[in-house]
């Protein structure tokens, strides 16, 4: 579903997307020339702050990190800007494009052969000169649930692991097979706490605590695009991989393909995708713009009374149609849980005879989302 029609973003040029702490979408336009920066929160309701001021030096935007309304971070080609809720304000830097933060509130942003580190109004480095740090353009960059620091280096096969305590761990091809190209962007820690990183090759690769593997490997040919871009997940553990013209996800050692059909599959445009407080899928492309998917209503829980149960059009955004046949009398009760398991929606039909029902189901009030319906009799 294309989520930009009767909402205004600066232009189609999305580079990324990302939920603050409070739920909030945050839309980056990369080359938003004195415009705006969207912003959607947990209702729906389009806003927007006002971007960096632009310039020359400072017209690539390359990543954002929004803590709060007004506590926004950007990375650009001339720095790191700060956004209080009134101004933003450049740090002059070399250019920077990841963003992480660890438990501490530390920012850490990328640089070509550097990190900085913003704490307390102040800014230090990481180099391979005061650390171990390896020389070498930095590809990409994040922070685990331990606050270890992760940094892929571009051009050697390598990514490096930064405990608290300031010691490093190295992971190269030599001993990790899987690390056979640069990472790119972001890393990505999902709900297990594993981490994930995109390689520029193909696929992912995820890190189990002693090595590294790619999920993509022996499911190629199977996949629309193996290209990954940037990486999400879901409470459940869903993995969620943007590319090109798309998503893929994967489950457990299953996959599924979502493409965007107003997006040809020839684009060589990088993805970056996301979820929303109500698991909302949300799609963005440095060409075509911004979009979200509705995932589909499940159906459990049918009692032994009842059979034939079938609910359409699935997805749907405003009217279900539940069928249903009974097999005996019974009082029938329908519920609507969301993902996180609260009742959403319930309708009781009262005392039923035995036969065949079609009821209506107005969804529209619900939040975009998954969602599992239990029919009861």
């Amino acid at each position: 579903e294309v989520i930009i029609s009767g909402n205004t973003i600066e232009n189609n040029r999305i580079s990324k997307i990302r939920k603050s702490p409070q739920g909030d979408m945050y839309i980056l336009n990369q080359y938003a020339s004195g415009g705006t920066i969207a912003v959607v929160d947990t209702e729906g309701n389009w806003s927007t702050i006002p971007a960096p001021p632009y310039s020359v030096s400072t017209f690539i935007k390359d990543d954002i990190h929004p803590r709060a309304i007004d506590d926004v971070w950007i990375s650009s080609n001339g720095g790191m800007f700060h956004y209080d809720g009134n101004d933003w304000e450049l740090t002059p830097l070399d250019f920077c494009r990841a963003i992480a933060e660890d438990s501490e509130g530390r920012i850490y942003a990328a640089s070509e052969d550097k990190i900085y580190v913003f704490e307390n109004g102040s800014v230090s480095e990481i180099t391979p000169d005061n650390s171990g740090l390896h020389p070498g353009l930095i590809s990409s960059l994040g922070v685990d649930g331990q606050d270890n620091l992760w940094v892929g280096i571009s051009g050697e096969n390598l990514i490096q692991r930064r405990f608290p305590d300031g010691t490093w761990t190295d992971f190269a091809e030599a001993d990790h097979p899987a690390v056979s190209c640069d990472t790119y962007g972001d890393f990505h820690v999902d709900a297990a706490g594993a981490v994930w990183v995109a390689n520029t090759c193909y696929g992912a690769l995820r890190f189990d605590g002693t090595t590294f593997t790619n999920p993509y490997d022996g499911n190629l040919g199977s996949l629309a695009n193996i290209k990954v871009h940037d990486i999400a997940s879901d409470a459940s553990g869903k993995m969620y991989f943007a590319h090109h013209f798309g998503v893929a996800t994967w489950d457990n050692g299953i996959w599924e393909s979502l493409n965007v059909e107003d997006v040809p599959v020839s684009t060589t445009s990088r993805g970056t995708v996301a979820l929303d407080a109500n698991n909302t899928l949300w799609w963005g492309s440095e060409s075509y713009g911004a979009y979200t998917y509705r995932f589909s209503v499940s159906v459990s829980d049918q009692p032994e009374s009842v059979s034939g149960m079938t609910l359409y059009p699935n997805p749907a955004s405003d009217f279900v149609t539940l069928e249903f046949d009974l097999d005996t009398k019974a009082d029938v009760r329908l519920e609507v849980f969301s993902m996180s398991g609260q009742i959403v929606l319930n309708k009781d039909f009262g005392s039923s005879f035995e036969g065949s029902y079609k009821e209506f189901l107005d969804v529209s009030a619900l939040p975009t989302g998954m969602y599992t319906v239990r029919l009861m009799a």
